[in-house]
């Protein structure tokens, strides 16, 4: 599994857009949104992933211990286990329990199980809110090219509502701490230097 590198927040779900191949012969999971997740769709967390995904490689016969194969998973996904809803990440795991061993050993077959929901995923009302308040203050900070807010809410869907609750506090700073504040409210890398808007 490669490691994810991710130079700024914009290119964050970039990873979304790895070869689908693994996936793209599954069944297309039932539409993801707002209200809690069915019965049939258990919350996840970025450790059930990982562990999901450590037992489906050893089922495989990567040899690859299952702790040290946790530990590759969650170094080369954290950017988004460590912000992802839960209803995205059971989804995730869902596929990944669903591949065959020739998906799972190829180099992006598991990394395609992060797209799969993805298209389906619908956006919290937080998510919404969030995009509306963040992009009015990039506009009021002079930022130049904002994005538009199908954009903003396509690429930030997958986030948990505590971090983008957390992001929209930032609304209220100045314009100069609030590239600050919104790296920290949504878990960004202290490395990188684009604004998150």
């Amino acid at each position: 599994m490669p490691r994810v590198r991710v130079a700024s927040f914009l290119f964050r779900c970039a990873l979304l857009v790895l070869p689908a191949a693994a996936c793209a012969s599954q069944p297309s999971p039932t539409p993801l949104g707002a209200e809690p997740a069915p019965a049939s769709v258990s919350a996840h967390s970025d450790a059930d992933v990982c562990h999901t995904i450590a037992l489906t490689r050893a089922r495989c016969g990567e040899g690859v211990p299952v702790e040290a194969a946790e530990r590759r998973c969650h170094d080369g996904f954290r950017p988004i286990l460590s912000v992802a809803r839960p209803d995205f990440l059971a989804s995730i795991a869902a596929c990944t329990r669903e591949l065959d061993c020739d998906a799972v050993l190829q180099r992006d077959g598991i990394a395609a199980c992060f797209h799969r929901p993805e298209p389906a995923l619908l956006p919290t009302p937080t998510a919404r809110e969030f995009c509306e308040r963040s992009l009015d203050k990039a506009r009021g900070c002079q930022r130049g090219s904002v994005m538009t807010e199908a954009t903003c809410v396509r690429r930030l869907r997958i986030y948990r509502d505590d971090l983008l609750r957390a992001a929209n506090d930032c609304t209220r700073l100045a314009c100069g701490p609030w590239d600050a504040c919104l790296k920290r409210a949504l878990a960004v890398d202290a490395g990188d230097t684009q604004p998150p808007l």
